[in-house]
């Protein structure tokens, strides 16, 4: 709280937060309830440096979320939401962790439909991951890198985050390419979401260049 007034002489204009929180998904989805009529309408405030909440680390989505359909309505929710902000703010990738959330929920936008273009690409490992939790974005639960490409591949890469002042800039060392193991949101059907993309189902993407990140 007591960063709600951050001034530094150099960053005049920037807007700086202090996010309430970390919300479990329960408060979240509260949240998104008083904002908006059917709780799926709305985006979610973003943190920005020196936000304390950026330094919290954020908590596996339990698999109970998976298991009752209305627990996983929440979740679903929650990640539209954080889908919605993403493209409000014009992120590539957005972690719930970002917005005060406390879950380990990632939102990558363009993911698949990058694939060839050379600047970020993220193959599904089998062919019953052809199917995406929305149109050039996906949802990762629970996220685990898995695998790594040599760091003999390693890439420079220049850092920069809208959660960061503008004009901030970091050169990094990054992985070529990483293998991500995560939970799918999926597709809650008549049978109760027991199909091949059943809510929770383990899923690997491979990704690279800007996804990599």
């Amino acid at each position: 709280p007591r960063l709600c007034n951050y001034l530094h002489p150099s960053l005049p204009d920037w807007n700086r937060t202090s996010l309430p929180g970390p919300l479990s998904l329960s408060q979240a989805h509260h949240l998104l309830l008083a904002r908006s009529d059917d709780g799926g309408g709305t985006a979610l405030p973003m943190a920005k440096y020196p936000d304390p909440i950026l330094r919290i680390p954020s908590s596996p989505v339990p698999l109970s979320a998976f298991r009752r359909r209305s627990h996983w309505r929440r979740l679903r929710s929650i990640a539209e939401a954080l889908k919605r902000t993403a493209r409000e703010e014009g992120a590539v990738g957005l972690a719930a962790q970002q917005c005060g959330i406390d879950a380990s929920l990632i939102f990558i936008d363009g993911a698949v439909s990058a694939a060839g273009t050379g600047k970020g690409v993220a193959k599904r490992s089998s062919r019953n991951d052809e199917r995406r939790d929305d149109e050039g974005g996906i949802f990762l639960v629970n996220p685990r890198i898995v695998q790594r490409s040599p760091e003999s591949k390693m890439k420079v890469w220049t850092e920069e985050c809208l959660v960061l002042p503008p004009g901030f800039r970091a050169a990094l060392l990054r992985d070529a390419e990483i293998v991500v193991e995560y939970e799918s949101l999926g597709r809650w059907d008549s049978e109760g979401g027991r199909g091949d993309d059943a809510p929770g189902t383990t899923r690997r993407i491979a990704l690279s260049g800007e996804f990599a990140r």
